[in-house]
């Protein structure tokens, strides 16, 4: 374990032993307490060798952290405050190329999933415009606003919501929340 403090050590050895769980021999673990840069570093060390599961201790429960763990190669990444038994389950998880992940982390990665790329004809003023009306942003606040008629900016939103493929404000508000344009 490299960089984890001597009672998470042994909490984490004595929950192994409990189980009477060892890794093979064709196997070593290793874990690597994320807490800073020259650790991230060694956690890629770590990933390069195929004798060894490296295993990112992650000391914030930070959804970037977990993505970039697994972009380097992590066999699992874990919260430093979750429980020495999950933390075993996610060792022999990731020893049989299984992954068990936080609750958050997954709806997460499942949003980021169900994003839609924009139309690639979407120019700067739509996605304002999208976004203003997600804001909240009437027909009346846009025409006082951008100096156009109401007519206009109506125009103007039918001729996004054809490109966007919806018929109202809700469905084009839904598109750009689901395209990562509004939150």
């Amino acid at each position: 374990m490299i960089g984890c403090s001597a009672p998470y050590r042994e909490a984490l050895e004595n929950r192994m032993a409990d189980r009477a769980w060892s890794a093979s021999d064709d196997v070593r673990v290793v874990l690597v307490n994320c807490d800073g840069e020259p650790r991230w570093a060694e956690l890629e060390r770590q990933v390069e060798d195929p004798a060894v599961v490296a295993i990112a201790i992650l000391p914030h429960l930070d959804i970037d952290a977990y993505m970039r763990a697994f972009a380097l190669g992590a066999g699992a990444a874990i919260y430093a405050d979750t429980t020495s038994a999950i933390t075993v389950d996610a060792v022999e998880a990731a020893i049989h190329g299984e992954v068990l992940l936080p609750l958050q982390a997954v709806q997460h990665m499942a949003k980021l999933a169900n994003r839609v790329k924009p139309p690639t004809d979407l120019d700067a003023s739509e996605v304002a415009l999208l976004q203003a009306i997600a804001a909240g942003r009437t027909i009346v606040d846009l025409a006082n606003e951008y100096f156009y008629s109401e007519r206009t900016v109506r125009r103007h939103l039918q001729n996004l919501y054809l490109k966007l493929g919806v018929r109202n404000r809700a469905e084009a508000i839904a598109a750009a929340t689901r395209m990562g344009i509004t939150d």
